[in-house]
């Protein structure tokens, strides 16, 4: 078994467990026009085909031209208090942020702010995946949902790399970023506060 655990200001990312799906299922809710929370049975599911994708990387660290696989997190507060989950998807030294959604309860507190800044830390980090490029596709309407993170993505993801739509649910911009683009970002003094906030990475089999 590996331990992985992100910590951040406020925040932390581990593997998800099962008794998280309960609370996770909800954070669905409201995340494209017309989705239904998954049942029960369906959150079982899921998890264990994030704990089979989980397997993949957590015995190992820095990402190799040949990797391709997931790994799926759960997002809690300090006190443990589970707000969210994050998805990854990786194919070879890229890192694709598929999903971050907050359960209802905890929208509104400006927790993605800390959870982006605490992926791309772990995304580019040497003690972390190592990735080379970080890509996310992000919606281009704005909603409650969608404003946070189109607003906190802006200043990082300057140029679009391509769109697409999905039906139903509208075109989304496809960004990409370098670690040399992140590594600039981070070190000017305008996210000076971010950069000194609390990062720590743990990650050994216990």
């Amino acid at each position: 078994m590996v331990n992985l655990r992100i910590q951040g200001q406020n925040l932390y990312m581990r593997p998800i467990l099962l008794t998280d799906m309960a609370t996770l299922r909800t954070a669905m809710t409201g995340v494209w026009p017309g989705d239904v929370v998954p049942t029960e049975n369906e959150g079982k599911a899921w998890w264990y085909a994030c704990n089979k994708q989980n397997e993949t990387l957590f015995g190992k660290r820095n990402l190799t031209s040949t990797d391709k696989g997931w790994l799926n997190l759960t997002v809690c507060k300090n006190d443990d208090t589970i707000i969210g989950f994050q998805t990854l998807k990786y194919r070879g030294t890229k890192v694709i942020s598929f999903m971050t959604s907050i359960i209802p309860t905890q929208r509104g507190n400006s927790y993605y702010k800390e959870i982006h800044t605490l992926r791309h830390k772990f995304i580019f980090d040497s003690t972390g995946l190592n990735a080379a490029l970080s890509r996310v596709t992000l919606p281009t309407v704005s909603s409650t949902i969608n404003d946070p993170v189109i607003h906190t993505n802006s200043t990082l993801y300057t140029s679009t790399h391509h769109t697409i739509e999905f039906p139903n649910k509208g075109v989304y911009a496809v960004k990409e970023i370098t670690k040399a683009q992140w590594t600039a970002w981070i070190d000017n003094s305008a996210q000076s506060t971010l950069k000194g906030h609390t990062y720590t990475l743990t990650w050994a089999s216990s």
